[in-house]
């Protein structure tokens, strides 16, 4: 048996060249340096983001000797408003969370990088457009699920998932929700569950145009006294081919009951511009119509 590589990193200037970090580096030596603080300043902003109840989607780094950029989307969650919520109560001022990151970042920096950030909420109107034609389509799936409506993670769980469906690049997202709930719920399974539904659903209304999902988690669900391995898999994910545009994310969620390990596939829809040149000639009756109307 052999081991599964990573299918982001199979695919990576094949069909695309958009690199999530950017660094200037002189030497090969201080390229690593660079790759170190790549993955340090990632798991710093995973680690303040989970604690105040904030989901991201994607981030970007672009940085050099003087400089750091970054671009941020995420998703707020009802936790992010209870802490909210309690730093007016103990601090009667209102809780910034754009100037607290910036704070924290330059002191886990040491002042010497000037950072700059650029943020993307996904909760305003759910940051998607939908047509009219697919409006009545998406009415006819909630009401079929109404029968989940009254849990309290279906509002926050709905959102999500019509982010990733609609929007690019956004396996992290639907991890880092499956990561949070885990942590927080005790019928684990049920959760799971409703996930299914939902994305079948979505999927058999044909509102979104992604192919397939394929969601793996390993631990011990609902206090089992044994890990065992759940699978959802919905649609085709070709894995096999590099043609196939496949979007791959991995995630841990620590819990009273041990780790559990999430794996997320979303194989979305490569969408060709077609370009269609036209050579006129010139005795050509049109082309005269043309030149005699201007």
């Amino acid at each position: 048996m052999g081991q599964k590589t990573n299918s982001n990193l199979l695919r990576l200037n094949i069909e695309k060249s958009n690199w999530k970090s950017k660094y200037y580096a002189k030497t090969s030596e201080e390229s690593t340096l660079y790759i170190f603080k790549d993955l340090d300043i990632k798991n710093y902003i995973n680690r303040v983001f989970n604690i105040y109840g904030v989901i991201v989607k994607n981030h970007k780094l672009y940085y050099s000797h003087s400089l750091l950029k970054l671009f941020i989307s995420f998703f707020l969650t009802k936790k992010y408003f209870k802490v909210c919520k309690k730093v007016k109560r103990v601090c009667s001022k209102e809780f910034n969370f754009s100037e607290h990151l910036l704070e924290s970042l330059s002191l886990f920096l040491k002042k010497k990088l000037s950072v700059f950030i650029i943020f993307q909420t996904l909760n305003k109107n759910y940051s998607v457009r939908i047509k009219n034609d697919k409006l009545q389509l998406l009415k006819q799936a909630f009401i079929k699920l109404r029968k989940f409506a009254k849990t309290d993670f279906f509002i926050e769980t709905i959102n999500i998932l019509i982010i990733t469906l609609k929007k690019t690049d956004s396996s992290k997202l639907l991890s880092e929700l499956l990561a949070f709930q885990l942590k927080v719920l005790k019928k684990q399974t049920f959760f799971l569950i409703t996930i299914k539904q939902i994305l079948i659903t979505f999927l058999k209304a044909k509102i979104f145009s992604t192919k397939g999902i394929k969601i793996v988690i390993k631990g011990r669900l609902n206090g089992a006294p044994r890990a065992r391995k759940t699978t959802i898999l919905l649609g085709n994910i070709s894995a096999q081919t590099f043609k196939s545009n496949i979007n791959y994310n991995t995630n841990t969620s620590f819990t009273r009951n041990g780790t559990f390990g999430i794996k997320v596939w979303i194989q979305e829809v490569i969408k060709f511009i077609y370009i269609q040149i036209c050579f006129y000639n010139p005795s050509d009756l049109n082309l005269k119509k043309f030149k005699k109307a201007n």
